[in-house]
């Protein structure tokens, strides 16, 4: 094709589904494209990458790339989004919105500390805009960094004391502190400020969920999904309502309606999996497992759970394997450990499993039910004195933690070792 028509028919796609240089970062949405049109771009998209430098003086490449991004951004595939974000800055390296675009899209894909890059290069552009500080400092907070996600937070509201990222970023972080209350109040003050910020509503949706309140936390998701009812993140969350009240078939209807907007979303499949499971519904669980370890193989609670299934169903070879991949995956995961110390004691393999519940040990010290299952293990290995002494450790915990029955327990069968 020649050069000069190829980036006109690359926008006049971009023209026909609406994508524009710029997007709400909050309400992504798959872009409505039919097949034949993706296949069509994605061809257009294999020639500019050959004869990109054919158009170097071209002032329609950048906001080409930049529509190009946000359609794929939109579309989830973060990995192409980022990328072409990249070749925008390459031609336009001081482009803030794709400085900006970029370091979200590596919040969403889990990478804050190149977000944190981002966001730090725009902030020096930009300095003392309250919006670009407060997704610093949510870049900060998700790496791990509280002191600095404080600073860059207090500053930003001390430029606009109603920042709307700044008020949920201050949530979070009073959430991660333990001041629930702080945090629920902050996330009211903004749903005063900006009743339509859709991450105050799921956070807050969430947060009451978890306290129970869930007349509340629907009440949120219906104002969010009222909306935007396409809007999977907050279906999603109306499914994990149902599914925390029993109610298994209003959450996979949830969940399958989050799944028609998003299919490619890994967790969600989980979801699907863990509502067809409390169903009994065993072999669409395992289907739904094994198509979210497919989109996400570094998914470690797929791989556990549908392991967890096969060995349900007596496949201990293929839960074995399953296991194996999620501690890889997760190898300080003291639930993973102690799993696979449980099959292996079905399995007879009982060094394997104590080398297991060392593990969970490990992780978790303070936990009785690692070091009770590492006692009946060593009863079983014949080693009377290590498992008297284990059972006397064991009582302790369960004293530490209000257990008084388990405590008994384990002192009686201290006792019987004696």
């Amino acid at each position: 094709m020649e050069t000069k028509k190829l980036l006109g028919n690359i926008q006049r796609v971009l023209d026909s589904v609406g994508v524009d240089k710029h997007i709400d970062t909050d309400r992504l949405h798959r872009p409505e494209i039919g097949a034949s049109r993706w296949e069509y771009l994605k061809e257009l998209e294999a020639d500019l990458r050959k004869t990109i430098d054919a158009f170097s003086d071209d002032e329609r490449l950048p906001d080409t790339l930049m529509r190009l991004a946000n359609l794929h951004f939109q579309d989830g595939n973060l990995a192409k989004a980022i990328m072409l974000y990249d070749l925008v800055l390459g031609i336009e390296p001081r482009r803030p919105e794709a400085i900006m675009y970029m370091g979200i899209a590596y919040l969403y894909a889990d990478k804050p500390r190149d977000a944190v890059e981002c966001f730090r290069v725009i902030n020096d552009m930009q300095p003392n805009e309250a919006e670009i500080l407060a997704y610093l400092a949510l870049a900060e907070f998700q790496a791990g960094k509280l002191s600095r996600a404080k600073n860059h937070l207090d500053r930003s509201l001390e430029i606009t004391p109603d920042c709307d990222r700044a008020l949920y970023v201050k949530s979070l972080y009073l959430e991660e502190l333990g001041r629930i209350e702080e945090a629920t109040d902050e996330l009211e003050k903004l749903l005063k400020i900006n009743p339509a910020s859709f991450p105050a509503l799921l956070q807050l949706a969430r947060m009451r969920t978890e306290q129970g309140d869930v007349e509340s936390a629907k009440k949120l998701l219906d104002r969010a999904l009222n909306m935007d009812p396409a809007h999977p993140i907050a279906l999603s969350a109306l499914g994990d309502i149902f599914y925390e009240l029993d109610q298994y078939e209003s959450a996979l209807y949830y969940f399958d309606k989050a799944l028609g907007i998003n299919p490619d979303f890994s967790e969600l499949w989980v979801k699907k999996g863990d509502a067809h499971m409390a169903l009994r519904a065993t072999e669409q669980a395992h289907n739904a497992y094994e198509k979210a370890v497919s989109l996400d193989p570094e998914n470690a609670t797929a791989w556990m759970k549908n392991g967890e299934l096969l060995a349900l169903q007596g496949d201990r070879s293929a839960a074995l394997k399953c296991y194996d991949t999620a501690i890889s995956l997760e190898p300080e995961n003291a639930e993973f450990a102690h799993q696979r110390g449980m099959l292996h004691i079905a399995a007879g393999k009982l060094e394997s499993a104590l080398i297991d519940f060392d593990l969970a040990l490990a992780a978790e010290p303070s936990d009785p039910t690692h070091i009770y299952q590492r006692a009946i293990v060593l009863e079983l290995l014949d080693r009377p004195e290590e498992a008297k002494r284990t059972w006397e450790i064991a009582r302790d915990l369960y004293e530490s933690i209000g257990n008084p029955n388990k405590a008994a327990e384990c002192s009686a069968r201290a006792r019987r070792l004696a």
